[in-house]
């Protein structure tokens, strides 16, 4: 990965870089060595802000106390850690290697080291999950005094563990109405607790929202290194091989195994809708004239009518919103506003 860095230095122009992040896979396993040369050739090779966010991805079982003063001090400034679930029941269901002890011994942990910046990821609607059982996990969390919280309702995707167990029978989903409870639950909680739900999935208290995901929602170039990664630099969005053999081949050999494609307009557009309709600052109508035009603002406002009729939408006089009800149907809401 620092060949295919040092080889797409150009990609990204002479963007100020904002945030780095070490994630997928298992980073945690890096050595401070190995983060040192990371760091050092970004540094080198790209415009760095100096204050940048620098995120790495871990798992609660990698992240003992000696290792997160080594994170420390290799610079990472903050920590995203797949908690998932504070009770045992759910992640032997989920197949984690971590147990509820280790995840709160993690945070304790990454509080005693003086992180001050960090996230935990949990899951609700979780099958034979109760509205109680996710009151339980929030109230731990919060406990904790967590800055940042990522917080997703399971799915069942095709082609995976548990799409599979779905479709042979051996797991039945949450009945839908439980899942749209603990969803509420959760909205409510968080903003009793004084987070901001800066996006569908995330809540922030003051000044610690993600840089790093809320650059993907205001559509910023990124630059990805490593099997799987994707970049995109403002017209072009490509994605490297996921195969581990075919990435390393090509690198060896000077190239780099991706494909690509440049976005229409009409791409840009859904693009945008998609990723800012999420957050909750939402379409900004004068950023989408700038961008495709004061006919397509005016195209856009009239197929809002309906949404905004029915409470799902709101217009607060420069951008189009989700309200709290609309965030239940967000995805319904998106497709029927694309350009197709």
């Amino acid at each position: 990965m620092l060949i295919e860095l040092s080889q797409n230095r150009a990609f990204l122009g002479n963007e100020k870089i904002t945030s780095i992040y070490f994630g997928g896979g298992t980073p945690s396993l890096l050595t401070n060595r190995e983060i040192d040369s990371f760091l050092e050739l970004i540094t080198k090779e790209f415009n760095l802000e100096k204050d940048i966010e620098i995120t790495l991805e871990a798992n609660p079982d990698d992240l003992t106390g000696q290792k997160i003063a080594e994170l420390k001090k290799a610079g990472i400034n903050r920590l995203s850690i797949g908690v998932q679930s504070f009770f045992d029941k759910d992640l032997k269901m989920l197949n984690r290697a971590h147990d509820a002890k280790m995840a709160v011994s993690c945070i304790e942990n990454v509080l005693k080291e003086g992180f001050d910046n960090f996230t935990i990821d949990l899951i609700y609607g979780l099958p034979e999950s109760t509205l109680q059982d996710w009151e339980d996990n929030l109230t731990l969390f919060l406990s904790f005094d967590i800055p940042h919280l990522s917080a997703y309702s399971l799915t069942y995707e095709d082609r995976t563990a548990f799409g599979n167990w779905v479709k042979k029978g051996n797991l039945t989903p949450l009945e839908e109405s439980l899942t749209v409870a603990q969803f509420k639950y959760l909205m409510n909680q968080m903003n009793q607790a004084g987070y901001e739900q800066y996006e569908i999935s995330n809540f922030a208290k003051s000044g610690k929202q993600s840089r790093h995901n809320s650059s993907y929602w205001l559509g910023e170039p990124y630059l990805g290194c490593g099997p799987s990664a994707h970049s995109f630099n403002g017209e072009i969005r490509r994605w490297n091989a996921s195969n581990n053999s075919k990435y390393v081949k090509a690198i060896e050999e000077g190239e780099i195994a991706y494909e690509q494609e440049s976005l229409t307009l009409k791409d840009h557009f859904n693009e945008y809708l998609l990723t800012s309709l999420r957050t909750s600052w939402g379409c900004d109508l004068k950023v989408m004239e700038q961008r495709f035009g004061r006919l397509k603002v005016s195209e856009f406002k009239n197929e809002c009518v309906p949404f905004l009729d029915k409470s799902l939408l709101t217009f607060n006089g420069s951008a189009v919103i989700l309200t709290e009800k609309g965030k239940l149907v967000a995805d319904m809401i998106t497709s029927d506003l694309f350009t197709v």
